[in-house]
């Protein structure tokens, strides 16, 4: 069957073109032809039997994967094994969490400690402060001069004091007036004793 023709030489595209179309056509159709639309058990039968005598031979698709299985040997893990492993495993897990929250909590507890200098800095300028205060009132000197400030002055005579007593002011008796019924438990009250 011989789907070539022999190519003459024409003077348009046109005609090549319409050439090889009709040519492209019959090979379409004769593939076409090919295909058998009825199909019996028998027919069927016929097509799984030629297929299967194309395919590899069973043993030897059996021994190919054998070997491919055999490529890479699978050990069974003890029970040992997997414990260890999956004990090592949360161990780490276990310190790296440890790790993780140890760096924040060491960085909380350095800002506190910066905090607490930055107090114990003030309190210290205060205290040193209140210390040169108390030196100072120490010298003789420094309390005349001070308590001229307030208002003191010097007393001219040892033996001589001024006292100043405040104002005393005379103390009053009230008296209110009572109402009738006052006056009848006073005089009750007064024949009882009390």
């Amino acid at each position: 069957m011989e789907t070539f023709q022999s190519v003459k030489t024409y003077q348009t595209d046109s005609e090549v073109t319409q050439i090889e179309q009709n040519n492209e056509q019959d090979e379409l159709t004769e593939q076409v032809e090919k295909f058998d639309n009825t199909y019996s058990d028998t027919k069927l039968k016929e097509l799984t039997d030629s297929f299967d005598s194309i395919t590899i031979d069973e043993d030897v698709l059996k021994s190919v994967t054998i070997q491919q299985k055999n490529a890479i040997e699978h050990e069974n893990i003890s029970f040992r094994t997997k414990l260890f492993l999956a004990t090592s495993i949360a161990i780490t897990a276990l310190l790296l969490f440890l790790a993780i929250y140890n760096i924040f909590r060491i960085n909380q507890v350095s800002s506190s400690i910066d905090l607490l200098q930055n107090n114990i800095t003030t309190e210290t300028t205060i205290y040193e402060s209140i210390r040169n205060d108390i030196a100072n009132l120490k010298d003789v000197s420094n309390i005349e001069n001070e308590l001229q400030s307030m208002g003191y002055s010097e007393i001219a005579n040892a033996d001589m004091t001024y006292i100043e007593l405040p104002e005393a002011s005379e103390v009053t008796v009230l008296t209110g007036s009572t109402n009738w019924f006052d006056s009848v438990c006073n005089f009750i009250s007064s024949i009882f004793g009390g």
